[in-house]
């Protein structure tokens, strides 16, 4: 068990430098970047930002897209870690011994949803640590006190500000002390127990307002409360088929499930006798679990939210059927073929790789400064400004889908064109809608990389309305420079090409296809071989 262990949590980093990027990811994680610049001024997060926070130090690590993108896995899985840590002193807690405690968290690793999801750079690995050791803090002690109380509500509070989804734990966490107390007798201590999680889940809320916006800290308060409220009451109708992800999780982690379920079932069947720190735990993994399950956007990271509770409920059928030695060699070779299956699907989502993303970081890197924008719609690399600061996600794409060029995608791109496009899905499905804001101005010269400028045919004048201002130069098709002039507006110009920001006019005497790019690219483009096909994608396994 010690050595599956061990090779569990290995997995999990190697996992979370190998794996393939998701585009949530580039999102929540580049947004640090505004963290104490833009955000609550010119940059208002639909989110809680305390993720941002903690990934900032990443964003400090790194010194280029690729080193902060896998500092950041790094530091999830770390933090994973610590979860892990976290949920073992809660089982020891509840009075499980070393062994079974130990069993609970690998039973939490051989989950495929949790060792694949628990490293992703999102909200959620932060809200659960918080919320775990807010668990940790009301089950810790046989007597609970109320400093216990009031820093389990400080707990939940951070667990709040990392994503608002959190107010499952934070309502779960409240049902259970209250719950505990109301079996026991004791109204008056149920009050008190909820009172004092509230009041400690106000602090760092209020710190947090303050932080921000010291000159309107409820502005950021109402964000908080009303921010995130249109993408869960509509979000889900833009992706009609997620509860498919509930059915997939649960066929894919089916004997894991049915194990932890049962030993639920029967802790809650037998709650009146259990000593108060079990009924306390019991009440919130039940509670948990039925929000989480009963969410209206299931995606597969949420599932993160609930597995590490249930875990804890495994050993309860183990310890009943191996008082029989029938059932007891029947429970070890099911145990260790779950545990196989789970290393074999570990494996076979190694096949997941983010080489071809990476590849795509560097070369779009190299063409930006750090004053130049680009725009992908998910925030790809997160040392880079975008020129327009939405994520098009399925909601996004049907805004500027349906209302074109009045959609706000649309004109902040004609107002701020980038010098680089990406061609994610997601802008891929936006194409037609911005085909005039790419056409006439960007030209493709890798995969999936379009830059400003222009395929100049030697026969006849062409418009090229200049995206972006600054030198250009003409270039083969072997993406070699060209020492050809360019008649610009009708006059002659020697390379470089000064152009400024306007629709031009131009016309090569060169006598072939030249085209027209800006001046001193880091690597030769072949824009003859440039072929659409967007390298990263969502990609969703339990």
């Amino acid at each position: 068990m010690w050595v599956a262990l061990f090779l569990k949590i290995s997995m999990l980093f190697i996992l979370s430098v190998n794996t393939m990027f998701v585009m949530d990811e580039f999102w929540q994680f580049g947004r640090a970047k505004h963290l104490f610049d833009e955000f609550f001024h010119t940059v208002w997060p639909g989110k809680a930002v305390g993720s941002n926070i903690f990934y900032k130090l990443s964003h400090w690590i790194g010194w280029d897209a690729q080193s902060m993108l896998l500092a950041g896995r790094l530091q999830t899985a770390l933090l994973s870690c610590a979860t892990t840590y976290v949920v073992y002193r809660v089982a020891r807690s509840l009075g499980e011994p070393v062994v079974h405690a130990t069993l609970i968290i690998l039973i939490m690793l051989c989950f495929s949803t949790f060792i694949e999801r628990s490293f992703r750079l999102r909200s959620e690995p932060l809200a659960v640590f918080f919320a775990a050791a807010a668990l940790w803090a009301c089950v810790g002690r046989e007597k609970l006190s109320w400093p216990l109380l009031f820093l389990a509500g400080i707990l939940s509070g951070f667990s709040f500000l990392a994503t608002q989804k959190a107010a499952y734990f934070n309502f779960a966490l409240g049902m259970a002390l209250v719950v505990s107390a109301l079996l026991n007798r004791n109204v008056r201590s149920a009050i008190l127990r909820g009172s004092l999680l509230i009041f400690g889940w106000t602090l760092p809320v209020i710190f947090y307002c303050l932080v921000f916006r010291p000159d309107n800290p409820l502005l950021i308060a109402e964000n908080l409360v009303y921010g995130p409220m249109d993408v869960a009451m509509t979000g889900h109708e833009f992706y009609p088929d997620l509860r498919i992800f509930v059915s997939q999780t649960i066929v894919r982690n089916l004997p894991l499930y049915a194990l932890c379920g049962l030993g639920l079932i029967i802790s809650i069947i037998r709650l009146p006798k259990l000593a108060n720190r079990q009924k306390i735990a019991a009440v919130f993994t039940l509670t948990v679990s039925a929000l989480i399950f009963s969410h209206s956007q299931p995606w597969p990271y949420v599932f993160v939210m609930a597995i590490p509770f249930l875990a804890l409920w495994g050993p309860v059928p183990v310890r009943l059927m191996a008082k029989k030695p029938i059932a007891k060699s029947l429970l070890l070779v099911c145990g260790g073929a779950v545990i196989v299956l789970s290393f074999v699907r570990n494996i076979q989502y190694l096949s997941h790789d983010n080489g071809r993303q990476f590849t795509l970081m560097r070369q779009v890197e190299q063409l930006l400064d750090p004053s130049e924008t680009y725009f992908d719609g998910s925030g790809m690399l997160p040392n880079r400004r975008q020129s327009v600061e939405h994520f098009l996600d399925a909601r996004w794409v049907w805004l500027t889908n349906s209302e074109v060029k009045n959609s706000a995608v649309y004109r902040e791109l004609v107002a701020s064109p980038p010098k680089v496009l990406i061609d994610s899905y997601r802008l891929t499905a936006v194409r037609e809608s911005l085909a005039p804001l790419i056409r006439d101005r960007y030209i493709g010269i890798a995969p999936n990389i379009r830059i400003a400028g222009r395929k100049i045919d030697p026969t006849r004048s062409q418009v090229f309305d200049v995206p972006v201002a600054g030198a250009y130069r003409l270039y083969g098709k072997d993406g070699i420079p060209q020492p050809d002039p360019l008649i610009v507006n009708g006059f002659r110009q020697d390379p470089p090409f000064q152009l400024s920001r306007s629709k031009k006019t131009i016309l090569s005497g060169a006598g072939t296809v030249l085209y027209l790019l800006p001046d001193n690219l880091p690597f030769a483009p072949l824009p003859g071989s440039y072929a659409v096909g967007p390298v990263y994608y969502e990609v969703y396994r339990f």
